[in-house]
């Protein structure tokens, strides 16, 4: 698979700063330096608002996009299909002659029996 170049992925993003909350002083709770990256072509959103710098936020938020886009593109491994054990089916018709033999107590009792 071909690696992905970052500034490709960023002209498909929309980007948008905003402000973020938590430890980092008056800059981080004045300025938007969090980042929200939403990747039109597949949907994706990412968001990263750790660091106090814009610039760090958005290579942050690029790095999570290429990771989660990788994983998006990366094909599903085969399912292998298993047969049930033979005890596990041998107590699957133990519970089912169980059941039936409860349902046969509730037929009506007939008037010959006697």
């Amino acid at each position: 698979m071909m690696p992905i170049d970052t500034e490709t992925i960023l002209e498909e993003c929309q980007v948008a700063y905003f402000l973020s909350s938590g430890p980092g002083g008056q800059r981080r709770d004045r300025k938007r330096t969090a980042v929200r990256l939403v990747h039109e072509p597949t949907g994706i959103v990412v968001v990263s608002g750790r660091r106090r710098s814009r610039t760090q936020n958005l290579r942050l938020a690029l790095e999570k996009l290429i990771e989660r886009i990788e994983e998006k593109n990366r094909p599903a491994k085969p399912r292998i299909k298993t047969k049930k054990p033979k005890r596990v089916k041998e107590a699957i018709l133990k519970e089912k002659k169980r059941l039936s033999a409860k349902k046969k107590l509730r037929k009506k009792v007939s008037a010959d029996d006697d």
